[in-house]
């Protein structure tokens, strides 16, 4: 059992007199040079006066700082304050290795910074400071005055409380340096973060997810963290069932099975219980069991769970254990025949649902053009002069909305643009170039000269540009400048363009959309994210009748394949589906098929199939004018924008067919 000494008090000396403060002070500390169970002493400085100590060297340093006679007043403060810093230091690293031995076999007592007078103590709490080793409430161990700091940069509270972590060992040794680095450090350190970080099956969970997303170095340990605590959560369901009973471990295990760790379910025996709790992560209903609120959980969890188990398997193979290797197997199995049945199918069942009855909030085409013109009035106002920070969180705002709108990028693309990427960008023509521009139009000319181009990293990993507008340009070359960024508080090792004024980090290109459409005053700001921007090119491109290549282009430059486009991006509008897909249906019902044999639906014109030719009873009996009625294509601003499209596409065709050929 692991406890911690609380404050007592007593009003009465061990002579039987009255005290003036009531607190008795008998804390004890380890020295870290005297042998185990020999070194507790409660005068720690006291003991460190001892002859015995005087050889080593931070003794002989405290000693060198005691006052002399010969010292002023302001030396003898300073010198005295010196030392009580040291021995503060010396105490604090002979109570930690005590700490550490405690923690190891799991008994005795743990010395604290700080006693606290009542409540209960949970050792999972509390850590020593990565600095100065003092043991207190993790919690605190950002504000606490450190007697170990130095004027050096400054680290968040959850880096600092990874670190505590990784010395007090309980995160465990599979941890690969950058995980703990780049996830650990921005974990929240909850119920949930905490048992991520201490199961080891977890742990080589997030090893393997943060070796996938290599590539993506910005976004790599936020990915890696959700799948972390996806993990976690599922573990912390399992271990909510009251019948559960664990096997002793297995030679090859990690050696923490005591502890009902995810290696202990990864059984075939509890694999039903593997199935309740992923149900139970992805928020099933108590009162309706097919109702998921969080079906893609439990999607991503059939995932994770061959994942640990491959990984289990894999640590077996090297330890050579045929048994653990063979349970592995045997829930592989189980993953595969009843895994897609009982979880997969209900999970995909509720997100197809969601997805046709979702509503498609589209941007307005006015609010699109409002906030063009936002953009360009500041960006060609922007003051290039003022190198300060909210002048340069500014013009990151307002080049990287317009980045993001302009090209329909995604927001996480964008917002990674290194430097590098920017001091390759290309704005002249090469010598092939020159080839394809001869014959281009003066206004295609124009788009060539006054636009520059950014390869940047895209979603997959692929290469994907990024065409920079003429008035983003001089606000780039602000941002990109190395004495601004230095005068607003860059960090020199920071090297993407849109940088965070603190850290490594970058500015959310989903924050600058949203601030730049509340300051444009549009009427519907929250229609417009990168999403629903890339879902309305995707929509109008329907309309604009592109041939193979040119659809492959625009696919091209949003940074997907033809079959996402159409399955994912690409909004099947009303107006096609009551103006296009009408005429096929009407064609049927009338049984007229046969009179457009060979034509496109473009060919078929409403006035051959709703309104026949008049008879003559209709010509000399004119029916009776009826009130006005509305019309039944109530279209939106993009509904509109499409019909106009198809007018147009009317009549170029109707063009082309009046042309007849005929021999000279």
């Amino acid at each position: 059992m692991i406890y911690v000494k609380l404050v007592t008090h007593s009003e009465t000396t061990s002579e039987g007199r009255k005290k003036k403060c009531t607190r008795k002070y008998d804390a004890y500390h380890h020295c870290l040079f005297c042998p185990p169970g020999k070194n507790v002493f409660c005068n720690f400085s006291k003991h460190l006066a001892i002859q015995k100590h005087q050889h080593e060297p931070e003794v002989r340093e405290i000693k060198r700082l005691e006052p002399t006679d010969t010292d002023s007043k302001e030396d003898a403060e300073l010198k005295l304050k010196e030392r009580k810093r040291k021995i503060a230091l010396l105490r604090f690293r002979g109570d930690h290795e005590h700490n550490i031995d405690v923690l190891k076999k799991k008994r005795g007592e743990v010395v604290l910074g700080r006693r606290f007078n009542s409540g209960q103590f949970d050792v999972t709490h509390y850590g020593p400071c990565p600095i100065c080793f003092e043991w207190l409430q993790l919690k605190l161990i950002s504000r606490h005055e450190c007697p170990g700091a130095c004027d050096g940069p400054t680290h968040s509270q959850r880096a600092l409380i990874t670190r505590s972590l990784v010395i007090s060992g309980r995160i465990t040794e599979e941890a690969s340096m950058p995980l703990v680095k780049e996830v650990f450090s921005i974990m929240l350190f909850d119920e949930v973060g905490k048992t991520a970080r201490a199961d080891a099956l977890i742990v080589c969970l997030g090893n393997q997810a943060l070796a996938r997303n290599v590539g993506n170095k910005l976004m790599r340990g936020n990915y890696t963290s959700s799948v972390m605590r996806l993990a976690s959560n599922l573990l912390l369901h399992l271990r909510k069932d009251p019948v559960q009973k664990i096997a002793p471990p297995s030679p090859g295990s990690p050696g923490c099975s005591n502890k009902n760790d995810m290696w202990d379910y990864i059984r075939p025996q509890h694999f039903d219980r593997c199935v309740k709790a992923a149900l139970a992560t992805a928020f099933q209903d108590g009162d309706d069991l097919n109702e998921l609120d969080a079906p893609s959980n439990a999607i991503k969890i059939g995932y994770d769970l061959k994942r640990m188990c491959n990984l289990k398997m894999g640590i077996a193979i090297r330890a050579r254990n045929a048994g653990t290797r063979e349970e592995c197997r045997d829930f592989m199995d189980l993953m595969q025949s009843e895994w897609s049945t009982r979880v997969t199918k209900l999970a995909r069942v509720r997100l197809a649902e969601r997805q046709y009855n979702l509503k498609q909030q589209l941007p307005k085409p006015d609010d699109l053009v409002q906030m063009n013109n936002f953009l360009t009035k500041e960006l060609s106002n922007f003051d290039l002069s003022l190198s300060t920070l909210d002048n340069y969180r500014t013009a990151v705002q307002l080049v990287e909305a317009k980045l993001i709108s302009y090209n329909r990028r995604r927001c996480g693309e964008v917002q990674a643009m290194r430097l590098c990427s920017y001091e390759q960008r290309k704005c002249g023509v090469s010598d092939l170039d020159e080839q394809l521009t001869r014959d281009l139009t003066d206004f295609e000319k124009h788009l060539l000269e006054s636009q520059e181009v950014i390869v940047i990293r895209g979603k997959t990993g692929r290469g994907v540009p990024v065409l920079v507008p003429a008035e983003c340009s001089a606000v780039l070359k602000f941002l990109t400048d190395a004495e601004v960024r230095r005068d607003v508080g860059i960090h020199p090792e920071n090297k993407y363009v849109f940088a965070a004024s603190r850290g490594f980090g970058v500015v959310r290109g989903y924050e600058c959309l949203s601030k730049v459409c509340q300051r444009a005053s549009l009427s519907h700001p929250g229609r417009i994210t990168s999403v629903t921007l890339r879902k309305y090119m995707a929509t109008i491109s329907q309309v604009v009748n592109l041939s193979r290549s040119e659809l492959d282009w625009v696919c091209d430059h949003l940074g997907h394949t033809v079959d996402v486009h159409r399955t994912h991006y690409r909004a099947r509008s009303d107006v096609i589906e009551r103006i296009e897909v009408a005429k096929l249906l009407l064609i049927q019902d009338k049984g007229i098929v046969n009179q457009f044999v060979g034509k496109t639906l473009q060919d078929i014109q409403f006035s051959d199939i709703v309104f026949p030719p008049e008879s003559p009873d209709q010509h000399h009996n004119p029916p009776q004018a009826s009130p006005p009625q509305a019309s039944p294509l109530q279209a939106s601003p993009l509904q509109d924008g499409l019909l106009e499209g198809l007018m147009r596409m009317k009549q170029m065709t109707a063009s082309v067919r009046s042309l007849i050929w005929m021999k000279s």
